[in-house]
């Protein structure tokens, strides 16, 4: 991995406000027609915290995270991020400064090479010094001997490493990752996991959706058990994961 500037995760350039939570929901809540992905929660996430999401498919994981990226909008109650509600144009401008979102999204432009995406993303967001940026990042993702390769001529794992990149590549005080560890191999797995616990260090909120309670059990201060868009148990893992609850959904 490198070690020098440019491998080091940039802050986003807007400061956020010192008494504010990171993210916050207020009753809020999404659905879609008659079927409701996510009931109205309230939830507050402090800045330089972590928090997991945990459930089976359909839970309302995937979800949630749109909802605080501001890719979806809720149907009730309110999102904000560093105090911005994400329902104005001024809130969601912030949160495409301060939020990140990584693992299994997939979006990529079939005609521009690994290394062009990430110059594209770098470039949109002003890192600084964008090429030693985006040779920094394709060493850590052990994307380089693909540089030059399209989206098509990867693999799913190898999909999944520049989807990761083009989250780590760019500046965020927030990072949602939503199983970024899908179709990763093993050792994949464990520098994607090292990578995470290094930016949490850094202060960096964290927001992650999984299916794995063990490999997360390091990198997060809480968790929420979900199940058909609602809220089972919130707490440390090692509490919750001792829930009947927990041991229903085998997530203990």
């Amino acid at each position: 991995m490198a070690t020098d500037r440019a491998d080091q995760a940039p802050a986003a350039r807007d400061v956020a406000p010192a008494d504010e939570p990171a993210v916050r929901l207020i009753a809020a809540g999404r659905s879609f027609g008659v079927i409701t992905a996510v009931h109205p929660l309230d939830l507050d996430v402090p800045a330089g915290r972590s928090l997991a999401l945990l459930g089976h498919n359909g839970s309302g994981k995937s979800t949630l995270l749109q909802l605080i990226a501001g890719h979806l909008r809720p149907t009730h109650g309110r999102v904000e991020v560093e105090g911005n509600d994400l329902a104005s144009p001024e809130g969601r401008q912030h949160a495409r400064r301060a939020v990140a979102v990584g693992g299994a999204t997939g979006a990529f432009y079939p005609d521009l090479t690994v290394a062009e995406h990430l110059t594209l993303v770098a470039a949109a967001h002003e890192v600084p010094d964008v090429p030693a940026r985006v040779e920094a990042i394709l060493m850590q993702q052990g994307l380089s001997a693909r540089r030059d390769a399209l989206p098509a001529q990867l693999s799913t794992g190898l999909r999944q490493k520049l989807d990761l990149a083009l989250a780590f590549i760019r500046p965020a005080r927030v990072l949602l990752l939503d199983e970024p560890d899908r179709g990763l191999d093993p050792a994949a797995r464990a520098e994607l996991w090292t990578e995470v616990a290094r930016r949490r260090t850094a202060g960096i909120t964290l927001l992650l959706a999984s299916h794995h309670p063990a490999d997360i059990a390091p990198l997060v201060d809480e968790v929420l058990l979900l199940e058909l868009g609602e809220v089972l148990e919130r707490g440390p893992l090692d509490r919750v994961r001792g829930t009947a609850a927990a041991r229903r959904l085998g997530l203990s």
